[in-house]
C-alpha cells in the first residue's frame, strides 16, 4: 500500500476513510469505512484542479456528518468600514453612536433599548444579543434568532438616536468639530459588464465549489499607495471587492486567491504561484488577524515574504499582526498606530474623519 502524509492524512483520519491505494492523477482509492465501501476521491487545495474533476462528472463530497448554520448578525455601529459609517448617517453621526453604544453596554442599559423593540409585535419572539469578544473593538454587533434582525436593528438605531444621551453627545461633536468633516475618499460600484466577463472565469470557479456566491460590488479609491509586490493574494468572497481596482493596477498575473476555512471545510488556492524569494501582499478584511496570519505563514515557508494588510481591522490584535491597516479609506503603516490607547478606535477615528491625518 502506498503511503500519504501530512493535510491528506489528517483528513483521512478525521473523515472515517481508509487509504488502500494512491492511484494516477492524484486520485486516491480509500475505502469508507461509514459506508463500508470503497471510493476514489480526489483532495486539492487547488481550486483550478477541483474544477477539473467537477467538470468530469465529480461530486463535492460533504466532509462533515452534519450541517452547520449560523445565526442571523448584523452590525449597530462600525468605525473602520466607511460604507458603514454613510449607512450610519456620516462621520459625526457614527461616532456618535459608537460612543453612546459603547456606553449603553458598559452600564447595562443597551438591552432596554432592545426589549422595548421586541416588545413590537411584528418583533414578537424575536430573541435578540449582543455579541462579545475582543476581535469586536471598532464594530458592535447583534445577532437574532431570525432574519427580522435586520429591521430590528433600524428600530433599535432609531430609538437611541431620539434618546437624551445620543443628543448630548453629538452636541459635544459639534461643539469640538464645528466644521464639516471631510468627504471619505472612496467608493462602491457594480462591476462594468465588460469587466465581468474578464473575471468570467474566476467567478466560475466559485460557482462550481456548492457556495453561495454573488457578484461583487467593487471598492474603488483605496489602493494607490499598496507597497509594491511580486504577487498579491486576496481572500473570498471579500477579496474580490478589490479585485476590479487591483487588477487595473498590477495585472491579473500577479493576483492569486486563498480560501481559508476553521472548519474542515477545505481551503483552496486560485492561481496559485511560486513564493520563493518573492514579496506576497496579502489582503484581507480582518476581525482578529489569524487568517492573515497563517496565509503570511505559508508564504514564509515557502521562501517568500509576506506583507499583511488588515483591511478595516476590527481590533487592536490584528493591527498588531500586521503591516499595513486599511482605516475608513486610509492605508497606514500599523507601527504608527497606538493600540495601547485605552480608547484606540475613538482617537484614530477622530484623526482620521476630522483631522485628516495619522498621528
Amino acid at each position: 500500500m502506498s503511503s500519504i502524509t501530512g493535510d491528506k492524512l489528517a483528513y483521512l483520519t478525521y473523515t472515517g476513510l481508509q487509504l488502500v491505494k494512491i492511484l494516477s492523477d492524484n486520485r486516491i482509492l480509500i475505502y469508507d469505512t461509514n459506508h463500508k465501501r470503497q471510493e476514489i476521491i480526489v483532495i486539492t487545495d487547488e481550486l483550478e484542479e477541483a474544477k477539473k474533476y467537477i467538470d468530469l462528472g465529480w461530486k463535492k463530497k460533504k466532509v462533515l456528518s452534519g450541517i452547520v448554520l449560523m445565526a442571523p448578525e448584523n452590525y449597530l455601529v462600525d468605525l473602520a468600514d466607511p460604507f458603514k459609517v454613510e449607512k450610519s448617517g456620516g462621520i459625526k453621526e457614527t461616532l456618535c453612536l459608537y460612543k453612546v453604544i459603547r456606553d449603553l453596554i458598559a452600564n447595562q442599559r443597551l438591552d432596554n433599548f432592545i426589549k422595548k423593540v421586541i416588545k413590537k409585535s411584528e418583533f414578537s419572539n424575536l430573541d435578540i444579543k449582543i455579541i462579545e469578544g475582543s476581535s469586536l473593538e471598532t464594530e458592535v454587533r447583534i445577532v437574532g434568532s431570525d432574519n427580522r434582525l435586520e429591521n430590528a436593528k433600524e428600530e433599535i438605531i432609531s430609538l437611541i438616536r431620539e434618546s437624551r444621551p445620543y443628543k448630548i453627545e453629538m452636541g459635544k461633536i459639534n461643539s469640538e468639530w464645528p466644521d464639516p468633516p471631510r468627504k471619505i475618499q472612496i467608493s462602491e460600484a457594480k462591476i462594468s459588464a465588460s469587466r465581468l466577463s474578464h473575471f468570467e472565469k474566476i467567478f466560475n470557479f466559485y460557482h462550481c465549489i456548492d457556495r453561495d456566491f454573488s457578484l461583487p460590488v467593487n471598492v474603488y479609491g483605496c489602493l494607490n499607495d499598496l507597497p509594491a509586490s511580486d504577487y498579491y493574494i486576496l481572500v473570498p468572497h471579500s477579496g474580490f471587492k478589490f479585485l476590479d481596482t487591483l487588477e487595473r493596477k498590477v495585472g491579473m498575473e500577479k493576483i492569486c486567491f486563498f480560501e481559508r476555512h476553521y472548519s474542515r471545510d477545505g481551503n483552496f488556492w486560485l492561481f496559485k504561484k511560486n513564493f520563493k524569494n518573492k514579496k506576497v501582499l496579502i489582503a484581507d478584511i480582518s476581525y482578529s488577524g489569524t487568517t492573515l496570519g497563517d496565509i503570511a505563514e505559508m508564504v514564509s515557508l515557502e521562501g517568500g515574504k509576506p506583507i499583511k494588510v488588515a483591511v478595516w481591522p476590527k481590533s487592536r490584535t490584528t493591527i498588531a499582526n500586521s503591516d499595513y491597516i486599511l482605516f475608513l479609506d486610509k492605508l497606514i503603516p500599523a507601527n504608527r498606530i497606538d493600540i495601547n490607547e485605552v480608547d484606540w478606535p475613538v482617537s484614530l477615528y477622530k484623526k482620521l474623519a476630522f483631522q485628516d491625518r495619522i498621528i
